[in-house]
């Protein structure tokens, strides 16, 4: 039995690996399941934007839609622009290097209020700048300083960025609280490892064909041959990985719960047992009709109770019954 820090399987969570990106931009457990849309280079087809932004829209390599695929009702849009080099990956981005990704986010924003103007953007949208170089450290400053409209600690770092993005005070401080910089991430081949480890975790048995298929997804979605439906969804994912919901782990459970349970005195201090052993995994083993299955569909239960001295509500509780009558992978959560 396993605290797990893990959301929910989500079969759109896949794809996120099949682009290269930062660790730090992976779905929030609390938004794992709220996932309706990836889109590469190109905005939603529902996108109810119909202000011109193609330079906006240039910059963005990848859209992620969380709630909802249509711009009225969607409760986030994060818009990634991915920078990763082989050949100068020691190299630090200037704010000159930064010049045409300022100017189209700027670009983007500025259709997207429009869009929606009485939604500030920073309750919906996140701008991220994905990139495996360093960034300099006075353009990190300089848009640290901007967003939080204090004075510049690099002042011709500051004229430039206010120069690149068309905006000055209140609208450049609204751009920059909306930027994430996230440098030095991993190369191409530690994301291929990250996605073929990914795609492991969601798929029994070992799919060598899964994380090419879904790479392949992720190319052709970004082509003119998916013009007209550019977003990922789950249902492409699990068609190109060659699965379905109910095969993607956790495994269903198959335990039939009994009509009439002989509560065990030790239920209590087993569940104690498992809140204390955040972070490792126990093991319950004992003969068979002892009562290890109905342990585990009582569980749950016992965590509501008193007897429990904390929940942490971030924490997604697996449990896990070797028991090859129950299931057809010998296991299920």
């Amino acid at each position: 039995m396993c605290p797990s820090r893990k959301g929910s399987a989500n079969p759109l969570s896949p794809a996120l690996s099949a682009v290269p990106r930062s660790r730090a931009t992976e779905v929030a457990p609390m938004r794992a399941n709220e996932l309706r849309g990836i889109h590469s280079r190109t905005k939603s087809s529902t996108d109810a934007l119909k202000t011109p932004t193609p330079f906006g829209e240039e910059i963005i390599d990848v859209g992620e839609y969380y709630g909802s695929q249509d711009l009225a009702s969607t409760r986030l849009i994060r818009y990634m622009q991915l920078k990763h080099s082989t050949k100068h990956a020691s190299e630090q981005w200037t704010i000159s290097g930064l010049k045409k990704t300022l100017s189209g986010f700027a670009e983007r924003c500025a259709a997207l209020k429009k869009a929606r103007p009485t939604s500030p953007l920073g309750n919906w949208l996140e701008l991220h700048f994905v990139t495996n170089r360093p960034v300099s450290k006075d353009v990190v400053e300089t848009i640290e300083d901007a967003a939080k409209r204090q004075a510049p600690r690099h002042p011709r770092v500051f004229g430039f960025l206010e120069e690149y993005s068309g905006l000055k005070s209140g609208e450049l401080a609204e751009i920059c609280s909306l930027l994430r910089l996230q440098p030095e991430q991993k190369g191409f081949l530690e994301q291929r490892q990250l996605l073929a480890q990914g795609l492991r975790r969601y798929l029994p048995g070992a799919d060598s064909e899964a994380p090419l298929q879904l790479k392949d997804l992720v190319t052709r979605k970004a082509t003119s041959e998916f013009s007209a439906t550019p977003q990922i969804t789950k249902f492409d994912v699990l068609k190109a990985i060659g699965t379905s919901e109910e095969d993607l782990f956790p495994a269903r459970c198959l335990i039939e719960p009994p009509l009439r349970v002989v509560v065990r005195e030790q239920e209590a201090e087993l569940t104690q047992a498992v809140l204390d052993a955040v972070g490792q995994c126990l093991i319950v083993e004992a003969d068979g009709g002892v009562g290890k299955s109905v342990l585990a569909l009582r569980l749950p239960l016992h965590l509501r109770f008193p007897v429990c001295r904390y929940s942490p509500p971030d924490i997604r509780w697996n449990l896990l019954l070797s028991c090859l009558t129950y299931s057809r992978w010998g296991s299920d959560l």
